[in-house]
């Protein structure tokens, strides 16, 4: 009885480390997106200053690699994450007023470019 046991956990052992090692081998899976968004965080902290990021996704992005997430304080946190809205952006620009804007665009493979925020309003 003990030998099957032993066989079990065996088994679900090499199926859990097979599972392992294909999330990091493939380019899609959570493990990968989330390490880009870390890439384009500590890009961000190594620039001076607060920043406010607004994030447009390109159209079918897969909703579940989110990357607009905040601490529990976001008015204190080096960088505030915020989705493109074009109805909310004054109001966002008002609450979190001498901050760094930058808008990041992420690819549907999740890749993504930074770039300085853009207004339409020459008066912002």
């Amino acid at each position: 009885m003990l030998g099957l046991i032993a066989m079990q956990a065996l088994g679900l052992v090499m199926a859990t480390r097979s599972m392992v090692v294909h999330a990091a081998q493939d380019p899609n899976s959570p493990s990968q997106w989330f390490m880009k968004r870390a890439s384009a965080e500590a890009d961000l902290l190594e620039r001076a200053g607060n920043h406010l990021v607004i994030v447009r996704y390109a159209p079918g992005h897969d909703f579940h690699h989110e990357w607009v997430f905040n601490g529990a304080d976001p008015a204190s946190a080096r960088i505030v994450w915020a989705r493109w809205d074009e109805s909310l952006l004054p109001q966002l620009l008002i609450d979190y007023p001498n901050r760094n804007t930058w808008t990041l665009e992420v690819s549907l493979d999740d890749s993504y470019r930074i770039i300085a925020y853009q207004s339409k309003d020459p008066s912002e």
